[in-house]
Parts: C-alpha cells; structure tokens; sequence
C-alpha cells in the first residue's frame, strides 16, 4: 500500500475540518476520506499548504486499504465465478460426449 506523504510546514487539518475549496467543498476531511480517500492523498501531493493531522491520516489510510481489499477480493470473486463456469462447461461438454 502506497503510504500517504507528509509535510512537515503546512497547517494539518482534523477529520472534522470543512473544506473550502475543490470538489468537497463544504464536506468534512471525513466524509471525504470516506468517499474517496485518494483525493486527500491527490491534495496532500499537489496543494502546499493541505495536511491533515495524524488521526485524519490513520482514518484515510485505513479507507484506502479498506478499498484496496475490497477490490482484490471483488477480482478473486470475479476469477472464480469464470474458473467455475470454466469448470460447468468443461462438465456439460464432457456429459454430451
């Protein structure tokens, strides 16, 4: 998992904190985070003055790992659910012979 980079100067914000700008603007660091947690790591890279504080990182962090597991497991689902039509088709063709 890609860690979420840090800045060491700029003001870090809480999960609480409103944003101000951008296409969240007006939804909490949380809401945010639990949407879509990349946009803050999109933020925290490319806008100088964003950070957020330890406990919105653990929080975002913890979203992106979420749906990165979500996704691996929605992959693993999706590649038994072939092998196991792989698996019927084999049957059926072997019933006909």
């Amino acid at each position: 998992m890609a860690e979420i980079p840090r800045k060491a100067d700029a003001k870090q914000l809480s999960l609480e904190t409103v944003m101000t700008f951008g296409e969240f603007k007006g939804r909490t660091v949380r809401e945010v985070a639990d949407e879509r947690p990349s946009y803050l790591v999109w933020a925290i890279k490319n806008i100088s003055w964003f950070e957020i504080d330890a406990v919105a990182r653990k929080y975002g962090q913890r979203q992106l790992n979420r749906i990165a597991e979500n996704k691996a497991a929605r992959r693993d689902a999706w590649a038994w659910g072939c092998f196991s039509r792989l698996e019927s088709d084999m049957a059926d063709h072997e019933w006909q012979n």
